[in-house]
């Protein structure tokens, strides 16, 4: 797992303050039968301030990432579509959560794919210290 620097937010006592671990979403099922739940998200988080800055850092982290690896390693990989870190979202009106990209490899980093699966189990881990339950989705080959 490749070493990248994250800028750090405050830091603070969360049995205190949680001031900067996101404390949204709602449990749900997978399945009715499911023996385990998930969070899952809605507009009203994803709107939220704090979400969509802790989204915005790790997006600022993973292209600074990404620019240093294809300035060393060049773009390689084959070219994806639909790859992104993304977390289980209700729209308005559904009663299903589905896959939804909140964060697309960043635009720099060419059409590779190798240029930023190397990063992104780094970002995902940040993104879940601080409260946002998301997965890396690798999209289709194109």
């Amino acid at each position: 797992m490749a070493i990248i620097s994250i800028p750090e937010l405050p830091t603070c006592d969360h049995a205190v303050d949680p001031c900067n671990r996101y404390q949204g979403g709602k449990e749900f099922k997978p399945y009715p039968t499911a023996d385990y739940t998930r969070i899952g998200y809605d507009d009203t988080d994803r709107s939220d301030a704090l979400f969509r800055a802790l989204v915005e850092i790790a997006a600022d982290a993973w292209e600074a990432e990404c620019a240093r690896y294809v300035a060393k390693h060049g773009d390689v990989g084959t070219c994806v579509a639909g790859a992104g870190i993304a977390i289980n979202y209700r729209a308005p009106r559904c009663r299903r959560y589905e896959r939804k990209v909140i964060l697309h490899p960043p635009h720099t980093s060419g059409q590779g794919a190798s240029t930023w699966e190397h990063s992104v189990d780094t970002i995902v881990s940040w993104l879940k210290d601080h409260g946002i339950d998301c997965f890396y989705h690798c999209g289709y080959m194109d």
